[in-house]
């Protein structure tokens, strides 16, 4: 059984309502709309089945503004703490006293950050490039951990099945680039 064979598994065993699959022209539609490709495994889990219900986004049925307000949540987090509460960046220079200033660097900043796609709720897999087997992000507001090693780790995690077990073979000199905008367990990048 794969990982993603695993993940449906998961889902239908602690009762989540599911919907017959993505076809291959609405999961394109929804790419070249939104500017991303899915990773392997949350693709995969879409051509088989659409988890919905509270928490999950309907790639299907909801309209184009919920998605992106879905997809750009995690980014709108960071830039409120940046206008709200003088958070900056170290590595994005002197932060500026103008705030429209400040939050226009911020945000050409985060939309330099990889896409991250929304799962259910506040988690997040990365877009392609990944590979299969990809960990599973919380992202709320600046705390980014990693949730799961993998979809269907992430699926017992999430529904209790299993206790949250931080990766053990992410360590820095295997961080994927996508990473970057997760602040590794501890200290944030930004002060």
């Amino acid at each position: 059984m794969d990982i993603v064979d695993e993940a449906v598994e998961v889902l239908r065993m602690v009762g989540v309502s599911l919907e017959a699959g993505l076809s291959e022209s609405e999961l394109r539609r929804i790419e070249g709309t939104f500017g991303f490709r899915f990773g392997p495994d949350h693709r995969d889990l879409l051509s088989r089945v659409l988890p919905l219900g509270k928490g999950w986004v309907d790639w299907r049925h909801d309209s184009d503004d919920e998605i992106r307000m879905r997809l750009d949540r995690h980014k709108d987090w960071v830039l409120s703490y940046v206008v709200e509460n003088d958070v900056w960046g170290r590595t994005w220079g002197e932060r500026p006293t103008s705030l429209f200033e400040a939050a226009d660097i911020a945000m050409r900043h985060i939309n330099t950050w990889p896409t991250l796609i929304p799962l259910y709720a506040h988690r997040y897999m990365p877009a392609e490039p990944t590979e299969p087997g990809a960990p599973v992000l919380s992202v709320h507001g600046l705390d980014t951990i990693f949730y799961g090693t993998n979809l269907a780790k992430y699926f017992l995690t999430e529904f209790r099945l299993m206790d949250w077990e931080p990766p053990a073979d992410y360590g820095e000199d295997r961080k994927p680039p996508w990473s970057q905008l997760e602040f590794w367990f501890g200290e944030p990048d930004f002060w």
